[in-house]
Formats: structure tokens, sequence, C-alpha cells
């Protein structure tokens, strides 16, 4: 589900937001092609809809986009981030065959890779301008993890954490099931809340640590809670936060 958008940035030529040179502009995905592949229909394309509106449906012939890298930093971020999480998370189907209680460790994830191709989600959501993740604002932290994903840094646990919940349905789960980010508060940090891959995924991005979002967050050696949603509790969350408001 998502909000409806429209092309803002329409010019072929500018500033890569990673490298920073002039160059031509790819229509570079936020969140990554794979993702949708559950979304499609035989015509390769997906049902959008507003979690309000969820009877006035529409197409969508690719996932949401914005003329943002050039080519030299998609095929970057391609190759280093998204294709590792690709392997580990959809090829291996990590999410197959997780233990049906409310929480399970995950373990044996590459750290590296795998936090920064997140990284590298939230931060192209935050720097384009497509309305979906109007949401997004990042400000001062835009710069920071911009490079962090040159340098393949991933940084510490508590460097921008990670919590994610599988969303389930019928047990399984919910690959088919893609939101427009929320903005989230919690005592006093700022979290964003995407839906893609068949999770839930908080990522917070202030500028001090908290206890209990560290206990819960990916860790260094490759280990990460997996707590469990059903999608009916996804969407019932998901309206209540949009008719307040959230973000």
């Amino acid at each position: 589900m998502a909000e409806r958008t429209r092309p803002i940035r329409t010019q072929k030529a500018g500033a890569c937001a990673l490298c920073l040179a002039q160059r031509d502009l790819c229509k570079s995905h936020i969140i990554p092609e794979f993702a949708y592949k559950p979304l499609y229909d035989d015509d390769h394309k997906m049902i959008a809809f507003e979690p309000s509106e969820v009877d006035q449906p529409w197409k969508e012939q690719k996932g949401f986009r914005d003329r943002l890298l050039c080519s030299q930093c998609e095929s970057f971020l391609n190759k280093s981030y998204e294709d590792p999480f690709n392997q580990f998370w959809f090829t291996r189907r990590i999410l197959d065959g997780r233990p049906d209680g409310e929480a399970a460790l995950l373990n044996g994830i590459p750290y590296a890779a795998f936090k920064l191709f997140h990284l590298s989600v939230l931060w192209r959501a935050s720097v384009c301008q497509n309305p979906v993740f109007g949401r997004v604002d990042l400000g001062p932290h835009n710069d920071r993890i911009r490079r962090m994903l040159l340098a393949g840094d991933p940084g510490r646990h508590t460097d921008y954490p990670i919590i994610c919940a599988m969303v389930t349905n019928e047990s399984r789960p919910a690959l088919n099931l893609i939101t427009s980010p929320l903005r989230l508060r919690y005592e006093g940090h700022t979290g964003y809340l995407f839906t893609f891959a068949g999770c839930q995924w908080l990522y917070y991005a202030s500028s001090h640590s908290h206890p209990k979002i560290e206990l819960l967050s990916l860790k260094e050696d490759g280990t990460l809670q997996v707590f469990r949603r059903d999608v009916a509790e996804v969407f019932r969350s998901y309206r209540i936060r949009t008719r307040r408001g959230a973000g």
C-alpha cells in the first residue's frame, strides 16, 4: 500500500546524490526492484492503494523511483549491498521455517553488507523527492550515511540501529506487502518504519543511544531478534497512525 505519486525530478542530468558529481541520472529505485517482484501481476504491474481507501486501488508499472544516482553509483549500490541482501534474504529464503513463536533469533547475518543495504534504502528515501517517502527526513544524518555507504562502513550496532518484525499471513511471510514509511518517536528517538521483503524494518536515526533499542537491534556478531506481526495488525496500526497524522 502506498500513496499516489507523480514524478518530481524530471531532468536527466544533475548532481548524483551519492558521489555528488554532475552526471546523467538514472531512475533509481528507492526500495530495490527485487522486493517488488512478489507484488507484480502477469502484466508486470503491482496493485497500489492508500490505507484509508483500500477499495480504490490503482496499478503501478514499477516500484517507486526518482532520478537520484549516476550509473556508476547505481551499479556500486547494486553490487555492494543489494545483490548480497537479495542472495541472503530471498535466494536462501531466510524467512522460511521461522518458528511460530512471538520472536526468534536469526543468526549468520553478514553484518556489514546487510546493514549497509538497509542504510542505503533509508538514505535514498530521505534524499529523494518522491512523495511516497515524504515522511523520511534524516537532515544532517544524510551526509554521514552517504559517506558510510561510499566507504563500506556499517558503523557499530548502536549507529543507526535496525529492528525487524516478520509480517505473517496465515503463518507465512507476507512478501507481497510494501508500505510507504512512517515516522515514529520513541522516548526522544526518531525512527522510520518501512515494510518490504516480508518484514517491517524500524530504522532509528538518533545521535544518542537507548538500551532497549540496542538490545533489540541487529548486532555486529550477525544476530537479529526477529519478532512476528500478523498482516491484519500491520494494516490496523498503519491506519491508526496515518489518521493521527504520524510523521
